[in-house]
């Protein structure tokens, strides 16, 4: 049963054209496309493992709906964090009854979402299933203040365009994971080569292994 808000006014109304990450998603309002955050809520970013699957039930619920966005902010405001509604049906409930988005900012949550989340953690459901080893609010790329303010303050400057082209191309590749294997590595080599060394000074030589044997006609004989 999904749950119904009891809110009669909103700020807009649209069509969510795309699906971001981070519980957000874009509206066009037939002039100008907003970038509206789920209000309270967030889902797995792409260096997180439940991301694809999270994706696919966002992209369901939301993609290509007409919905009206219910929010305390104003339009020129740079993120709108509200609710969307679509035929009386409160989508962020929707969605956080899947079990594929969890509550990120308490200060803003309501009782519904409270009830939703407590009867996924008992149920296992979506990301509270065990066998996905989900770790939540573990969040390193991109910055947690997205969660809050939809665009991070550093990219105050660069078109909203942009910003999600960087993030998504940031978070293609586990920068932090690739670094780390790099370094293991490096330490690795460099404590085999000076393994090698020692066993040279100690009277073995191992190099010998590797040396060019000469042919009988290079030896004279």
């Amino acid at each position: 049963m999904l749950f119904t808000s009891g809110i009669s006014h909103a700020n807009f109304t649209g069509t969510v054209v795309d699906v971001l990450d981070g519980g957000r998603v874009v509206v066009n309002t037939g002039e100008e496309n907003k970038v509206v955050k789920l209000k309270a809520l967030t889902t797995p970013f792409p260096n997180q493992n439940m991301y694809l699957q999270s994706r696919t039930v966002l992209d369901r619920i939301f993609l290509n709906r007409n919905v009206t966005v219910v929010t305390e902010n104003k339009m020129d405001d740079r993120c709108i964090r509200g609710e969307l509604m679509s035929n009386g049906i409160n989508l962020n409930e929707a969605l956080l009854l899947t079990g594929y988005a969890w509550i990120f900012d308490s200060a803003e949550s309501t009782e519904n979402y409270n009830q939703i989340e407590s009867i996924n953690k008992s149920s296992g459901v979506g990301l509270w299933n065990p066998n996905f080893h989900f770790i939540f609010n573990d969040i390193s790329l991109p910055p947690s203040t997205m969660l809050n303010i939809c665009l991070t303050n550093g990219f105050s400057d660069t078109p909203e365009e942009d910003q999600y082209a960087f993030f998504a191309e940031k978070n293609k590749f586990n920068y932090a994971l690739a670094l780390k294997g790099i370094l293991i590595g490096s330490v690795i080599g460099i404590l085999c080569w000076f393994g090698l060394m020692r066993f040279d000074r100690s009277g073995f030589d191992f190099f010998r292994f590797f040396r060019k044997k000469k042919n009988k006609k290079e030896g004279g004989i």
